[in-house]
């Protein structure tokens, strides 16, 4: 599943993380530094949660991607 996130809202960035982690499969959340920008440490912080989660850079300048 391919999930990008929108800038607008943090919390439906935050919902697609969880959508992510529930989902079946592996899932890839993109632009997710609009989503760090408001909620701190958030890879860490689920992963301290038990989520199998990671951030990983993409080939775009700038850019970085969650996988859940």
């Amino acid at each position: 599943m391919l999930l990008r996130s929108n800038r607008q809202t943090l919390r439906a960035g935050a919902a697609m993380i969880i959508a992510a982690l529930t989902a079946n499969g592996t899932s890839y959340i993109e632009d997710i530094k609009y989503i760090e920008r408001g909620y701190e440490d958030v890879v860490e912080k689920f992963r301290n949660l038990g989520a199998d989660i990671k951030r990983i850079k993409t080939n775009e300048p700038g850019s970085q991607s969650a996988t859940a």
